[in-house]
């Protein structure tokens, strides 16, 4: 198993009072993932739809319909700043989740670096270095108690994370036994 290029942490309150626009242009407020372990990741926006991205998104919608479930949540952002066509358009991203098969959460396009940068990841990311390009980055977050656990995973591809995440889901689900428990006795 590997571990976080990064972890450190936060508020419960911080990282459920983040929001973003989906793709249907609706907010997605991060309190709904209150509960449960979420995956952060940049993919591949519609402009850059090679083999390597679609198949990367590919992994990343079975982690998700394995997992879902049990307690996880993917957000994910499409990004142009990878690749040829570096240009961020709503217009150009599909719009649903029927082309690419995806259940999980998909964002409007944002960028990921620079000063343009989605509050998101800048909030995730923190002080630490910049993305290196689409499916290179993600940031699994499990809160416990008021704080919450952010590790950061570069490098890997999404099944690599299957691991990590069922490792989470289980703690999550013990910690909720115990809760319950302790509130019935």
């Amino acid at each position: 198993m590997f571990g976080p290029t990064l972890t450190h942490q936060c508020s419960r309150a911080a990282f459920l009072s983040l929001a973003a626009a989906d793709m249907r242009g609706g907010i997605t407020s991060f309190d709904k993932l209150a509960g449960r372990v979420t995956i952060v990741m940049n993919v591949a926006g519609p402009n850059n739809q090679t083999p390597q991205n679609i198949n990367a998104l590919k992994e990343v919608a079975q982690l998700y319909d394995e997992c879902h479930q049990k307690g996880l949540e993917i957000i994910a952002f499409p990004s142009e700043q990878f690749g040829a066509n570096r240009a961020v358009s709503t217009r150009s991203a599909p719009t649903g989740r029927g082309s690419t098969s995806c259940n999980f959460h998909m964002m409007q396009p944002v960028e990921v670096n620079g000063s343009r940068e989605h509050p998101v990841y800048t909030f995730l990311k923190g002080h630490s270095q910049d993305i290196k390009g689409n499916f290179q980055t993600a940031f699994i977050v499990a809160c416990q108690g008021e704080r919450c656990t952010i590790q950061r995973y570069d490098g890997r591809p999404p099944r690599a994370l299957k691991t990590r995440v069922e490792d989470l889901l289980s703690d999550t689900d013990e910690e909720e036994q115990v809760a319950a428990w302790t509130v019935a006795v």
